[in-house]
């Protein structure tokens, strides 16, 4: 019987075998996106806005533990307006020729969760006060 007269099943045991050659190439696998092309687009409008950074502590909120990561008291976790205040960014937002990196201001690995009020250890850390060594 001549490989053109096979079927299907046939032409694939064979190929298993590697009696034929493979005939087509697999294709390569392409990932899924973790942000869908609409969503790209909106966050892209509001890059370098308040809006995106309101996203980014809305996002980070689901991840505070509630204790400040220095001294270990209460942050503001719970509270719907001043939350934000206990995300203190490891290296600054504010521009570049201030000494800052607000290119990644809303990245995700770019933050630590610290009191705000009693040992107000977001202020020190800001300030250099306090380092993460202390």
């Amino acid at each position: 019987m001549s490989e053109e007269n096979l079927t299907y099943f046939q032409r694939l045991q064979k190929i298993k075998l590697n009696k034929l050659p493979k005939e087509a190439v697999a294709k390569p696998k392409k990932g899924i996106a973790k942000i869908g092309k609409k969503k790209a687009e909106e966050l892209k409008a509001l890059k370098g806005t308040d809006s995106e950074m309101d996203l980014f502590f809305a996002s980070q909120r689901k991840k505070l533990t509630g204790k400040c990561l220095f001294c270990g008291s209460k942050t503001m976790k719970d509270d719907d307006e001043k939350f934000h205040f206990s995300i203190a960014h490891l290296l600054p937002k504010r521009p570049v020729n201030s000494g800052g990196f607000p290119s990644i201001a809303t990245n995700e690995d770019n933050w630590i969760e610290l009191c705000f009020w009693g040992n107000n250890c977001h202020h020190g850390f800001d300030s250099g006060k306090i380092t993460p060594n202390d």
